[in-house]
């Protein structure tokens, strides 16, 4: 019953969202409004605005399918390279909008495995981990990406540096009764993407975990089971 209204409610929350974007586009293509640095502005804050609600709504969704069960991965040997690169670029270029410098410190793991993982899911994880890692950053800090292969797992490992994420509870790191890595420092964190991708890891056999010290968050990281 919850995941039938939860999926209710996302429809009839993205009908008035994509009208909302839909006229925001067709204002970005008004010259003469777009002109002035005051409706250049505006507009902006409406596209910001309307697309960081409707990525709320849709987390919202994935986030009952998971709780419900209704959720069907196909696991089966995957190269994550090309996906792993796709996701850092993607990242990088987000980023640089914050001035944050995401490093990546190799990929050699990421090049030499085969992972036993739901490819389309795996893409997921990547985004929503990668989406944190900029929205928990502090302005013009830096951010490191590694990783490793480690007891038939390949390990991602994202290292912040000077970033002070608000996670309550080391022992459960993402929870839906918790905010979930939300923080003050950027209003589009959203705990859900970390509770989604926390699943969506568990249900591939991997680990998700998170280290800090004295409030600072250092690394978070999640692993997955390399091909035998």
């Amino acid at each position: 019953m919850n995941y039938e209204f939860i999926s209710a409610l996302n429809h009839k929350l993205h009908t008035p969202l994509n009208s909302v974007l839909g006229f925001a586009q067709l204002l970005e293509t008004d010259k003469a409004l777009m002109a002035s640095d005051f409706g250049k502005d505006a507009v902006q804050q409406i596209v910001d605005a309307g697309q960081n609600l409707m990525n709320v709504v849709d987390a919202i969704l994935t986030f009952a399918e998971l709780e419900s069960g209704k959720v069907k991965l196909s696991i089966s040997p995957f190269a994550p390279l090309d996906t792993y690169e796709a996701m850092l670029e993607s990242a990088q270029r987000a980023a640089e909008l914050r001035n944050i410098t995401i490093d990546d410190l190799g990929i050699d793991g990421a090049a030499a495995h085969l992972i036993m993982v739901d490819g389309i899911r795996f893409k997921q994880v990547m985004d929503n981990v990668l989406h944190f890692a900029i929205c928990a950053s502090l302005d013009s800090s830096t951010v490191t990406i590694t990783n490793a292969s480690l007891d038939g797992m390949l390990r991602f490992t994202v290292a912040f540096h000077g970033q002070y994420a608000d996670i309550p509870n080391a022992a459960v790191p993402f929870s839906p009764t918790s905010t979930s890595g939300e923080t003050e420092l950027n209003s589009t964190c959203s705990g859900l993407e970390l509770a989604i991708a926390t699943k969506l890891v568990k249900l591939m056999g991997g680990q998700v975990e998170l280290e800090r010290k004295q409030g600072t968050l250092l690394n978070l990281w999640f692993a997955l089971p390399i091909v035998k």
